[in-house]
């Protein structure tokens, strides 16, 4: 993000649990939420995505 001039917008409850040779990544807030919304930042992009609750991100993505 510093790379592409992006203010770091994650916050110490973000959890990043993918990522691809830096340049996107997936993460939700590891709040407690036991279903919470998964965000997706992409480069050159300036804010992240909201995917939707990770029950159907992971539906989606499996099939």
């Amino acid at each position: 993000m510093a790379e592409d001039g992006i203010n770091d917008f994650l916050e110490s409850d973000d959890f990043v649990f993918m990522m691809h040779q830096g340049y996107l990544f997936w993460y939700f807030k590891a709040n407690g939420d036991p279903n919470p919304i998964v965000y997706g930042y992409y480069e050159g992009r300036y804010e992240p995505d909201n995917f939707g609750r990770f029950s159907d991100f992971i539906r989606e993505f499996t099939g």
